[in-house]
């Protein structure tokens, strides 16, 4: 596409010049003295549509994953701060009275019974 300067000399302020060419679409207008373009192509147009749908799908499973393991982390940091010492503390206690009984056991004398 192609345009004289001669023509946007003419165009008056506010005026617009719009061409398309296959897919691609071109405005040019003048205001405020500032020469004003604007291009657009369909395909890319199409391209950025699917590109912004991908994005917001990403980003919405990211902050799904986000929750879900902020979830997760607290459940574990509940559950970690009481039941694992009291666990270890549990467990130890019953190795402890399981290995006296039977040491016990051991070291007692049988009586003989006539």
């Amino acid at each position: 596409m192609s345009l004289s300067l001669s023509n946007l000399r003419d165009l008056p302020e506010g005026a617009e010049y719009a061409a398309e060419k296959g897919r691609a679409k071109v405005k040019v207008r003048i205001r405020d003295s500032l020469l004003w373009v604007t291009a657009s192509c369909d395909s890319l147009q199409k391209m950025i549509e699917i590109y912004a749908q991908e994005a917001t799908f990403h980003k919405a499973k990211v902050d799904s994953l986000y929750r879900e393991n902020k979830q997760m982390v607290e459940k574990r940091k509940q559950t970690t701060s009481f039941a694992s010492p009291f666990r270890i503390l549990s467990i130890g206690l019953f190795i402890g009275a399981l290995a006296t009984t039977l040491l016990f056991i051991k070291i007692t004398p049988k009586k003989k019974t006539i």
